[in-house]
């Protein structure tokens, strides 16, 4: 799954930026790679989930330039707690793909994040399709080897089985694909 596949600096981190509202959720952090490089301002606020603390604090530490809020939480088990809701924009960047089960069992995640959403607001995010994308060699190889120690849960995962899902909570469903890589953004 090398860069060249779908590109970091020519499709994701544009693609990143054209949806990022004042009031964004970044789910899913891992570094703080992406929301380091948005642009961000004193304007913005930003919130961001992860189930790793690890991963929130080095991303908040990215973040200088905006207010931030960090939420440890699990995608797909519901938060007892109140959500931070009026979200104008929600990332979910290499996320999908990591979430154990099938598509549909996926769902879960998205239904939870919806409402954090603002009325108006947009959910966007990339994530590896599976089996199904046609990946060269090493790409299927890495497939396997990180299917099989659990980092990634995406064999079965399909381009069809991600719009039907995403239809079913949302209106408005666009998703494009970009080699192996499903790039997709949702409102109601």
């Amino acid at each position: 799954m090398p860069d060249e596949q779908c590109p970091t600096k020519a499709v994701l981190l544009p693609f990143y930026k054209k949806y990022l509202g004042l009031k964004h959720l970044d789910v899913g952090v891992g570094t703080g790679f992406f929301i380091s490089r948005a642009g961000l301002t004193s304007s913005h606020q930003v919130g961001l989930l992860d189930l790793n603390e690890n991963c929130l604090r080095a991303a908040a530490a990215q973040v200088k330039q905006a207010k931030v809020r960090t939420f440890r939480r699990d995608l797909m088990q519901p938060s007892s707690e109140p959500a931070d809701t009026g979200y104008d924009s929600i990332s979910l960047f290499h996320v999908l793909h990591c979430l154990p089960g099938t598509m549909d069992d996926k769902e879960t995640a998205i239904a939870n994040l919806k409402r954090y959403l603002s009325k108006t607001g947009v959910l966007y995010g990339v994530t590896i399709l599976g089996d199904e994308a046609g990946h060269n060699p090493i790409g299927r190889r890495l497939l396997k080897v990180y299917n099989d120690k659990g980092i990634m849960h995406n064999l079965g995962d399909t381009l069809d089985d991600l719009q039907r899902m995403l239809r079913r909570q949302f209106q408005n469903v666009e998703v494009r694909r970009h080699n192996k890589v499903a790039l997709f953004v949702v409102r109601d």
